[in-house]
């Protein structure tokens, strides 16, 4: 909106820096330095590592080749924008659910670190099991749960960085039922929503294609890359080189067949990234629906597991003594 208005661009830069604080500060420093020394902002973006998303510079990139930095930002604010709101609403979700998943597991470590003090005066009976009890016990839960912890965000880093060994499990995700379709319409909104960015400027059609597929964040879709860009060589429309790869949904390949022959490919591929948006919405509503009962049933189960081990407990009391 600052660039639309006429002011400078290192003047808004050097406002949004002032603005900002931690790492973005640092980095915005970065970028209005080498726009100051002459660069562009994508060439200030590449010295700020990965803090950015990978869509932002190539995009950005595009959009101060052919004089059309302003639109391309505002699109891209309008597109993370929809992406924050729509993450925003599924954690928002989840959070009762896991504020009671997180009570049980702190309840569960108070309980191993206070039946230390039981076990002393002689009572043998663990409720968790495994030998946890006490300050060691703690020590060992604490552990575990560090791990679990770790593994997952090691699991999730590598599905969002597109590793080469993700491609198998982001197939095997995809499969998933009610997963899998909002997986895919989460790609499929943001190939059509970049193809519809790249497409509306000069660059060529590789390249949009390449920004387009790239934005998918699957690692399925980039490795059909090679094959769709020999497609082109040969004489393909983009709709047949795209319908090539047997991975694109027919009303996909359909639509940019449509918006070929019409000449509006970018309205088409707007159009449609609205609408695969709004199904993702859908489904990771009926998702995060799904994980509340998957959450409440651990927290049903530590319960009722919980109330069996003590009955069990004061049964022996009650019958054999301890």
């Amino acid at each position: 909106m600052t660039l639309n208005a006429g002011i400078d661009l290192r003047a808004c830069l050097a406002r949004e820096a002032e603005r900002s604080s931690g790492r973005l500060r640092k980095h915005l420093r970065t970028i209005a330095a080498n726009v100051n020394e002459g660069n562009t902002i994508a060439e200030g973006l590449g010295e700020c590592d990965d803090y950015f998303p990978p869509l932002l510079r190539p995009m950005i990139d595009v959009g101060e080749r052919t004089g059309r930095i302003e639109r391309v930002l505002m699109q891209l604010s309008d597109y993370y924008q929809s992406k924050a709101e729509w993450r925003r609403r599924f954690i928002s979700s989840l959070t009762w659910p896991l504020f009671e998943l997180g009570a049980a597991i702190f309840i569960i470590g108070v309980l191993i670190y206070v039946w230390g003090f039981i076990h002393a005066r002689g009572v043998t009976f663990e409720p968790v099991g495994f030998g946890l009890y006490g300050e060691r016990g703690v020590v060992i839960y604490l552990c575990f749960l560090a791990c679990c912890a770790a593994a997952g965000f090691a699991l999730f880093r590598f599905l969002t960085r597109g590793s080469i060994w993700t491609r198998h499990v982001q197939y095997i995700a995809l499969k998933i039922p009610l997963v899998g379709r909002a997986l895919e319409h989460i790609a499929l909104s943001r190939v059509a929503w970049a193809l519809s960015a790249a497409l509306d400027t000069s660059i060529d059609v590789k390249t949009a294609l390449r920004l387009g597929i790239e934005a998918s964040q699957l690692s399925l879709y980039e490795a059909q890359l090679p094959k769709i860009f020999h497609a082109i060589d040969v004489g393909a429309t983009i709709s047949e080189a795209f319908d090539d790869t047997k991975l694109y949904p027919r009303e996909f390949t359909d639509t940019l067949a449509v918006g070929e022959q019409s000449g509006q490919i970018v309205e088409s591929m707007s159009h449609l990234a609205g609408l695969y948006a709004e199904q993702a919405r859908q489904e990771s509503a009926q998702i995060a629906v799904a994980l509340n009962w998957i959450i409440w049933g651990a927290v049903a189960t530590i319960i009722v597991f919980f109330i069996f081990r003590f009955a069990s407990f004061y049964m022996q009391a009650a019958f054999g003594g301890l």
